[in-house]
C-alpha cells in the first residue's frame, strides 16, 4: 500500500468513527429486555389518547408507566423480564387490571385493553399462563426458555449450551448435548453468545472453554454461569431485529437472574460416579469383552441467595458454583510388540491376524536398489528406537491383547487426571429514581484442569493448565417521556488462559531427552523429547505416537463493550436506533502447531516401492521407517517472545416496527457494521505477498498495520412483516443480511511468521520411479543439515472480509389454544465470503517449480486464509409448542434440511474419519461444492418437563395419606431428545497425484453408483461388490471407487456418501419434599442417553484401509447417571 493510500485509509476510518460517535455514546446493547405495547380503546372500540398504562413486576413491586398516544397506542420499553400486571387508568373510565403474565427476552408483548365506563372496574383476563402464544410484532425466529425449564431441563454439565438442542434447525455435530450447536447450517463459530448484554463468545480466537465434564466438548462460551442462576435463555436463529450483529448462526441471549422483594435461594449438591454409568461401546466391541470402567468422579455444588435491601428499591442475588472431577484409573495405549523391537516384522506379512484381516505387506530396502527384506527382518538403527527398547519403565511391552490383532491398545496403564473449579456472581438491581432503573453485575471463575499420568511415560503429559476469567457489566435505564426511553450499557471481561507445559513422569529423559535419544531438535528447555509420529500404515494397525508435541499457549483476552439503545413511540411508529461498540485486546505466545518440541513424521516411504503410476506402488510401513531411522519430515517451531493484538467491531442501526393496521406490523431495519483489520501492537506481523513471494512487514514501505485492507461496505438491511389474519394465525417473513469475521484462531495469524515466529521443516526426497532410493532423513541431521530447509508461512489475501450472509423466511403460526400453537415455514439462508483455508504455493503440475520458489524456497507450505467459501440452506421447519398447563411443558422440533458449501473445511465433522483440511486443487473451488459435513436431512428435536398427576393435590390420590403421598406424590419428569439423520462422508485415496502437487489428502475416484447391500458396523458400504474399492487395478468395471490415479485429481465429490444418524435421550426424575410452605428438597437422578443408544460415529473413508467402511466407536457417550439434591427456599 502507498503512502498516499495509507494517509486516504486513516482519513477514511477517522470521519467514520466521527460519524459513530456522534451518533450518540458509545455502547454495546443487544436487547435482553422486553417490552409491552397494546393499544387501549373504549365500549365503543375508539381509541382513548392520554389513558396511563403502569407495567408492574410482580416479584420486585417496581412499576414503568407511560401514557397513551393520539392513537391510542403506548409502549414500555426496557423491562425486566419476569412476571408482570397491566394497570390502566383514563379520565372518565374505570380501572382495569391485567392477571400477571411471563414477560421474555426480545419479546414484545401485545396486551391491548378495552375500557369500560367510570365506577365500574374490571380485570382484564390475560388467556395464557405464560407469555403471549402468538408473535404478532416481528418476524424473528426463535425459542425461549424460561426459568422453570431450565431448572427442569437434564442439563449435561450444568451448561445452557445443552438445552439448544431443542432449537429448530439446531445440530450437535459430535453428539454432546454440551457442545455448541451448528444452527440452520452455519457453522458453530458463527454463533454469538451473550450473558446479560455481555458478549461471552470467543470471537477473535474461534474458541472457548472446555464444559467443566468427563465427556466435555468445545462450547465456545468464555463463561458458562451455574444454571441456578438463569432467568431465562433466548434463541433467535433467523431474522435477528437491526440491534443484533457480528453474528452468522444462532444468537444465544441469557440473562442471570435478580433480587425480589422476598428472600430466595437454594443450596444443590451433584454427584456422577462411573459406577453408576454403562460401559462404552467400544469398550466391548474392539476386544470382544467388556473390560473395567476407568474410575472417576465428579461433583457440583453450590447456591444462589437473592432478596430485597430496600424493598420495591434495591435488590441484590448471588450464586456460586464448585466443580470437582478426578479421574484416576486405567487407559489403553499402542506399542510395539516384543518381536518389533528385535527388527522382526514378519507379522505383517500375515493376511489374518490375531482373527483379525489385514493387507499383508512386505517391507522393501529403498536404499539398496528395492530389495525386499527376507521375511520382514529389518536393523534397528534409529538412537530413538534402541534407547527406548533399552528402557522398557519408560517404553514398556505389550500386558493386553490388540484390538487390530497387532498393536492397537495392547498396553493398559495407569491414568490420572482432574479439573476443578470455583465461580460466582453477584448482581445488584436498583430503581434508582422514577425515571432511572440502573442494574449490574459482576462475574469471577477460577479454573485448573491437567494430566498428572498417561498410560506409557514417554508420551508426556502436559502438568496443571489455569484458566481465569473476571467480568462486570453495568446497565442504566433512563425514561426521557412517556414515549422516549434510552438504555446505556457498558462491560468488561478477561479471559486467562495458560495450556501446560510437557513433564516427565519417568524422570529419565528430564529437559535433555532429545540428546539422550539422539534428536538434533532444539530442546527450548522443555521435558521430554521430539514427537515420533506413524501416519497410518496401509496394514492397518496402529501404535501410539511417542514423544511430545505439546503447544503450551499463554493468553489474555480482554473484551470491552459500551453501549446505548434509544427507543421513541411516534404515533404508529416505534422506533429503536443505537450503536455498539466491541473492542477486543488479545495478548499472547503460542508454540506453533508443531509444538515446542517438534514432531519426527515417518510415512513408509522408504520401505515400499515406487510404481510407474505414481508416488507409491507397493505401500512400506511407517513403524519399519522409525526403526530404520528414515525420517520424512522434521518439523521444529522457533518464537521470539509474546504477541498483542488489537480490534474493534463496530455497529449502528435503526429500527421501526410500524403498526400499519391492528393486525398488521410491518419491521424496517437497517444496520452498519464495521470490523477493523486485526493488528499487533508492535508490528510484529508479517504477509506473504501473493503476486511476489516476497514477505511483507507490516507497518513498513507503505504497508497498513494489518497488512490486509479493512471493508466499509457492511450495509445490512433488516425487513420483516407480521400479519394476524384471524386472532389466532399469524403469517411472519423477513429478510435480513448480517456480516461476521471469523478470528481465524491464532495458529493461521501473521504474527506465526519470520521473523517473530517460523515452523521450520526438513523434507526428505521421496522415492520415485526416477529416483527409486530417495533421501531419508535421519533424527541427527536436525535442520542444520546440508538438505534445503523448509518453512510453513501463512498468508492473508489482503482483500480478505467479513462473511455476508442472507437469511430469508416465511412461516404461519395458528393458535391452537390457550396454551399451545402449532407452526409450519420455510427458513433459508445463504453466505459469502466465508473464512476458507488454501494452499497458496501448490504446484501447478508434478515435477514443476512451486509459486515463489525464487523467493521462499521450493519446498516450503504457505497456508493461505481466504474468504472465498459459501453456503446455502434450505428448510422446511415444524414446531409444536405447549406451554405448561396441567403440569404439562412440551416442545416438538421437525426440520426437513439441506446445506451445501464449498468450504467444508470450516465446519466441525470434516466429512467423516479422513476429512480434508485443504482442497485438492487450491486453484479450483467448485470440485469442492458439496453438502455441508453438517447436513442432516432430517432432525428431530424436543423438550419434555411433567409433573405426573399422582399424589394430594392432583388427579390422581388426592385423599391419601400422607405417608403414601410421601412416596408417590409430586413426582416430576423431564427430557431433552435429539436426532438427525447421518452426516455426508467424503471417500478419500492415499495421496497419489495430489500429493505430486500438493500436500492435501486426495479424494478417491468415483466411478459409479455405490450400492448398499447388508449394512452393518464392520460393513457400512455393505457387502455389494461395489463396495470393494479398486487399488490394483483402477477400474474392474464393478467397484464405486478407485484409488486416485497419478495423472489427475479424484473425482469422488465431497461428501458422496453418508455415515450413521445420531439419536440421543436425556431423563430426568425429582421429587420435592415440602419442610414448609416456603421451603423444600428435591431429590433427583439425571440419567443423559438414558436408553444407551449407541449413535455410531463415521466409519472410514479411505480406499486404501483395510478398515475401508469399519466404525469402530460411537459419536455418543454411554448412559450417565447423577444424582443431586436440592434445598429450595
Amino acid at each position: 500500500m502507498t503512502s498516499a493510500k495509507t494517509s486516504v485509509w486513516r482519513i477514511q476510518h477517522l470521519l467514520f468513527v466521527l460519524f459513530l460517535a456522534t451518533a450518540t455514546i458509545l455502547c454495546r446493547a443487544q436487547t435482553i429486555t422486553g417490552s409491552v405495547r397494546g393499544v387501549i380503546t373504549d365500549p365503543s372500540g375508539a381509541v382513548i389518547p392520554g389513558a396511563t398504562v403502569t407495567a408492574k413486576n410482580v416479584e420486585t413491586g417496581v412499576a414503568s408507566s407511560t401514557v397513551t398516544n393520539s392513537t391510542g397506542l403506548y409502549s414500555i420499553q426496557f423491562l425486566q423480564i419476569g412476571r408482570y400486571t397491566i394497570e390502566v387508568k383514563a379520565k372518565g373510565f374505570g380501572e382495569e387490571h391485567s392477571s400477571p403474565f411471563q414477560l421474555e427476552i426480545d419479546q414484545q408483548a401485545t396486551i391491548n385493553v378495552p375500557m369500560h365506563m367510570e365506577g365500574s372496574s374490571t380485570q382484564v383476563s390475560v388467556n395464557f399462563d405464560t407469555a403471549p402464544i402468538l408473535n404478532t410484532e416481528n418476524a424473528s425466529l426463535g425459542v425461549t426458555i424460561d426459568q422453570t425449564a431450565i431448572s427442569n431441563m437434564p442439563l449435561n454439565g450444568r451448561s445452557f449450551v445443552a438445552a439448544t438442542v431443542a432449537v429448530p434447525g439446531s445440530i450437535h455435530s459430535g453428539g454432546n448435548t454440551n457442545e455448541q450447536p451448528a444452527i440452520n447450517g452455519n457453522r458453530q463459530q458463527g454463533n454469538s453468545m451473550l450473558l446479560d448484554g455481555m458478549d461471552i463468545y470467543d470471537n477473535i480466537n474461534n474458541a472457548g472453554v472446555q464444559s467443566p465434564t468427563a465427556n466435555s466438548q468445545p462450547q465456545g462460551a468464555l463463561y458458562v454461569p451455574n444454571s441456578d442462576a438463569l432467568q431465562e435463555i433466548r434463541v433467535i436463529t433467523s431474522n435477528a431485529p437491526a440491534e443484533f450483529g457480528n453474528v452468522s448462526g444462532g444468537q444465544i441471549v441469557a440473562v442471570t437472574k435478580s433480587g425480589t422483594n422476598q428472600f430466595h435461594g437454594n443450596a444443590f449438591f451433584q454427584l456422577e460416579n462411573y459406577q453408576m454409568n454403562a460401559n462404552t461401546f467400544a469398550n466391548k466391541f474392539t476386544s470382544g469383552t467388556a473390560t473395567a470402567l476407568t474410575p472417576y468422579t465428579q461433583t457440583f455444588f453450590g447456591g444462589t441467595f437473592g432478596g430485597p435491601i430496600k424493598k420495591d428499591k434495591l435488590f441484590f442475588f448471588v450464586d456460586y458454583q464448585g466443580f470437582r472431577y478426578h479421574q484416576s484409573g486405567t487407559a489403553f495405549a499402542g506399542v510395539a510388540p516384543a518381536a518389533f523391537r528385535t527388527g522382526d516384522l514378519s507379522l505383517l506379512l500375515q493376511p489374518v491376524i490375531n482373527g483379525k484381516a489385514h493387507t499383508p505387506v512386505q517391507l522393501f530396502n529403498s536404499q539398496n536398489n528395492g530389495a525386499p527384506y527376507k521375511n520382514n527382518q529389518i536393523p534397528i538403527t534409529s538412537p530413538v528406537a534402541q534407547f527406548l527398547f533399552a528402557n522398557p519403565s519408560a517404553y514398556p511391552l505389550p500386558n493386553s491383547p490388540a484390538t487390530d490383532g497387532i498393536a492397537q491398545n495392547n498396553y493398559l496403564g495407569l491414568s490420572n487426571s482432574f479439573n476443578r473449579n470455583n465461580q460466582g456472581d453477584i448482581k445488584i438491581d436498583w430503581k434508582a429514581s422514577a425515571n432511572d432503573n440502573v442494574s449490574g453485575r459482576f462475574t469471577m471463575s477460577r479454573a485448573i484442569n491437567g494430566t498428572i499420568g498417561t498410560p506409557v511415560p514417554v508420551s508426556f503429559p502436559n502438568g496443571a493448565s489455569p484458566t481465569a476469567y473476571t467480568s462486570f457489566v453495568v446497565s442504566e435505564v433512563h425514561t426521557f417521556s412517556t414515549n422516549a426511553v434510552n438504555e446505556l450499557r457498558a462491560g468488561f471481561g478477561r479471559n486467562q488462559q495458560v495450556s501446560g507445559l510437557p513433564t516427565d513422569p519417568s524422570g529419565l529423559f528430564g529437559t535433555s531427552g532429545n540428546s539422550k535419544v539422539g534428536i538434533n531438535l532444539p530442546q527450548n528447555g522443555y521435558e521430554g523429547f521430539s514427537q515420533q509420529v506413524f501416519n497410518p500404515p496401509s496394514g492397518g494397525y496402529d501404535i501410539s505416537n511417542i514423544g511430545s508435541y505439546d503447544t503450551p499457549q499463554d493468553f489474555t483476552e480482554n473484551t470491552y463493550f459500551y453501549g446505548d439503545n434509544f427507543t421513541l413511540q411516534h404515533g404508529h411508529h416505534l422506533m429503536k436506533m443505537g450503536v455498539q461498540f466491541l473492542r477486543y485486546q488479545q495478548n499472547y505466545s503460542y508454540s506453533g502447531n508443531a509444538g515446542v518440541l517438534g514432531q519426527i513424521q515417518y510415512e513408509g516411504y522408504f520401505t515400499g516401492l515406487p510404481s510407474a503410476t505414481g508416488v507409491q506402488g507397493s505401500p512400506g510401513d511407517p513403524f519399519a521407517d522409525f526403526l530404520l531411522n528414515y525420517v520424512d519430515t522434521q518439523t521444529a517451531e522457533s518464537q521470539t517472545g509474546r504477541f498483542g493484538q488489537r480490534q474493534w467491531r463496530d455497529g449502528v442501526f435503526f429500527q421501526d416496527d410500524w403498526k400499519v393496521l391492528p393486525n398488521l406490523t410491518i419491521n424496517l431495519g437497517v444496520r452498519y457494521d464495521y470490523s477493523q483489520p486485526i493488528y499487533e501492537v508492535h508490528n510484529q506481523m508479517t504477509n506473504v505477498n501473493l503476486a511476489t513471494g516476497a514477505l511483507e512487514a507490516a507497518g513498513q514501505d507503505g504497508n497498513s498495520r494489518a497488512l490486509y485492507n479493512p471493508t466499509y461496505d457492511q450495509l445490512l438491511p433488516r425487513l420483516g412483516f407480521a400479519y394476524s389474519p384471524t386472532a389466532k394465525t399469524v403469517i411472519r417473513g423477513g429478510y435480513g443480511i448480517s456480516s461476521y469475521f471469523e478470528g481465524m484462531g491464532v495458529g493461521l495469524r501473521l504474527t506465526q511468521n519470520p521473523p517473530y515466529q517460523a515452523e521450520y521443516q526438513s523434507r526428505a526426497v521421496i522415492p520415485t520411479i526416477a529416483d527409486p532410493a530417495g533421501t531419508p532423513l535421519n533424527v541427527g541431521q536436525g535442520l542444520s543439515s546440508n538438505l534445503a530447509a523448509t518453512g510453513t508461512y501463512n498468508a492473508w489475501n489482503p482483500n480478505i472480509r467479513p462473511s455476508w450472509n442472507q437469511e430469508f423466511s416465511l412461516t404461519m403460526e395458528y393458535q391452537l389454544s390457550n396454551n399451545s400453537s402449532f407452526q409450519i415455514g420455510y427458513v433459508g439462508q445463504t453466505a459469502q465470503h466465508l473464512a476458507i483455508p488454501r494452499m497458496a504455493n501448490q504446484l501447478t503440475a508434478p515435477n514443476t517449480p512451486a509459486p515463489f520458489a525464487t523467493s521462499l524456497g521450493q519446498n516450503v507450505v504457505v497456508k493461505l486464509t481466504d474468504t472465498e467459501g459459501m453456503m446455502n440452506y434450505n428448510a422446511f421447519q415444524a414446531v409444536f409448542r405447549k406451554r405448561t398447563s396441567n403440569g404439562l411443558d412440551f416442545t416438538a422440533n421437525y426440520t426437513y434440511s439441506k446445506a451445501m458449501t464449498n468450504a467444508g473445511q470450516g465446519y466441525n465433522g470434516l466429512y467423516g474419519t479422513n476429512g480434508q483440511y485443504y482442497q485438492q486443487d487450491a486453484y479450483n473451488l467448485r470440485p469442492e461444492y458439496g453438502p455441508s459435513p453438517l447436513d442432516a436431512t432430517h432432525n428431530v428435536s424436543g423438550s419434555l418437563v411433567y409433573e405426573l398427576p399422582f399424589g394430594r393435590g392432583h388427579r390422581f390420590g388426592q385423599n391419601i395419606n400422607r405417608i403414601t403421598d410421601l412416596v408417590v406424590g409430586g413426582w416430576k419428569i423431564s427430557g431433552l431428545a435429539s436426532a438427525f439423520s447421518g452426516n455426508p462422508l467424503t471417500i478419500t485415496s492415499n495421496a497419489n497425484y495430489t500429493s505430486l502437487v500438493n500436500s492435501a489428502d486426495a479424494r478417491a475416484n468415483h466411478l459409479r453408483t455405490l450400492h448398499v447391500v447388508n449394512r452393518g458396523v464392520t460393513n457400512w458400504f455393505g457387502t455389494d461388490p461395489s463396495a470393494k474399492p479398486c487399488i490394483t487395478t483402477p477400474d474392474d468395471g464393478v467397484c464405486a471407487y478407485a484409488q486416485e490415479s497419478a495423472t489427475a485429481f479424484g473425482s469422488a465429490s465431497p461428501g458422496s456418501e453418508r455415515g450413521p444418524g445420531f439419536e440421543n435421550i436425556d431423563l430426568s426424575g425429582f421429587k420435592a419434599f415440602h419442610i414448609t410452605t416456603s421451603q423444600s428438597l428435591e431429590f433427583r437422578a439425571d440419567a443423559f442417553n438414558a436408553f444407551n443408544f449407541a449413535s455410531y460415529s463415521n466409519p472410514d473413508t479411505g480406499v486404501n484401509d483395510s478398515n475401508f467402511g469399519q466404525i469402530n466407536s460411537t459419536r455418543s457417550n454411554p448412559r450417565t447417571l447423577q444424582l443431586a439434591l436440592n434445598y429450595r427456599f
